[in-house]
């Protein structure tokens, strides 16, 4: 696998001097550390971590973490090689862009083989995930 992805979210209910701290500007005070920690921890284990926050509310953080290693962001993770043998196409698939539409670029991120006719997923250059017919994409790879 090339990378996980997690989701955290922080309530420190338990802690009134930390629960004052995360409405607004302050958040980072308490996010921060956080985040430096999970980069220390990423970086002993040769990883990189891409992390932001991705929601604040009253007495509420929410972040989103995935750890990835270097060199293999584009490589298929295993249920994209087995899907793609499912369906008889070639896992060299994965990451490749295509051109559909008003020609607007996907990028191919996964393959559904219990949907043989809309059995290749896409993601829009805006993080949009789409489902599309293997003769939609196949002919138009860029």
């Amino acid at each position: 696998m090339t990378s996980h992805h997690f989701t955290a979210t922080l309530i420190p209910h338990k802690h009134p001097q930390i629960r004052d701290l995360i409405d607004g500007k302050n958040a980072n005070i308490v996010a921060n550390p956080i985040v430096a920690a999970a980069r220390e921890v990423a970086d002993r284990h040769g990883l990189v971590l891409h992390a932001e926050a991705t929601g604040r509310s009253a007495g509420k953080i929410t972040f989103t973490m995935t750890l990835t290693v270097p060199g293999r962001e584009n490589e298929a993770p295993a249920d994209f090689i087995e899907a793609a043998r499912r369906l008889g196409l070639d896992a060299s698939l994965y990451r490749r862009q295509f051109r559909a539409g008003r020609r607007r670029v996907f990028t191919i991120v996964a393959l559904h083989p219990n949907r043989p006719k809309n059995c290749i997923e896409g993601e829009g250059a805006r993080g949009g995930k789409y489902i599309f017919p293997r003769e939609a994409v196949l002919p138009n790879l860029i």
